[in-house]
C-alpha cells in the first residue's frame, strides 16, 4: 500500500510540474503586464525606488524580476508567503 501511495504521489508532483512549466512558459514577463495594466505607477514606482532607495536597487533587483514570466513570479511570492505563515505558525505554538 504504501508503495501504491508512492507512485500517485510522484504522479501527482509530476503533472503539477508539467502544468507549472506550461503555464510559466506561457506568460507574459511581469514588467510588460504591469505595463499593459497600469503604465504610470511603473514608472512612478522606479522614480520612487531610484530617487529614495538607490539606482543600484532598481538595476540589480527589480529589472531582473520584471523580464521573469508573471506566473513565476506569482508562485515565488505565494511560496515564499506560505513559508513565511508556517514559520510564524510554528513560533506561536511555541509561545503556549
Amino acid at each position: 500500500m504504501a508503495v501504491l501511495r508512492m507512485v500517485f504521489l510522484l504522479l501527482a508532483v509530476g503533472s503539477g510540474c508539467v502544468a507549472l512549466w506550461a503555464t510559466v512558459a506561457g506568460a507574459p514577463p511581469l514588467g510588460q503586464l504591469w505595463f499593459s495594466v497600469d503604465a504610470p505607477s511603473l514608472n512612478l514606482t522606479q522614480a520612487l525606488i531610484q530617487r529614495y532607495l538607490h539606482p543600484a536597487v532598481w538595476d540589480t533587483v527589480v529589472v531582473p524580476l520584471l523580464v521573469q514570466p508573471s506566473a513565476l513570479v506569482a508562485f515565488a511570492t505565494a511560496a515564499l508567503a506560505a513559508l513565511a505563515a508556517a514559520v510564524t505558525a510554528r513560533f506561536a505554538r511555541r509561545r503556549r
